[in-house]
């Protein structure tokens, strides 16, 4: 199994979170049920709101 330490964003994202006061939730290692979930999420999010 290869160590993800996520993308070059991640550490920027977790700084977002914080000051927005959300609390960051990770999905289990090896769980594509909830990185289908997430993916759900997060794609209408970048089509309508990120250019």
């Amino acid at each position: 199994m290869a160590d993800d330490n996520g993308s070059i964003f991640a550490y920027r994202t977790l700084e977002i979170a914080a000051v927005l006061n959300l609390e960051p939730c990770f999905t289990l290692v090896e769980s594509p049920e909830s990185n289908g979930k997430a993916e759900a999420f997060v794609k209408p999010l970048n089509r309508d709101y990120v250019v």
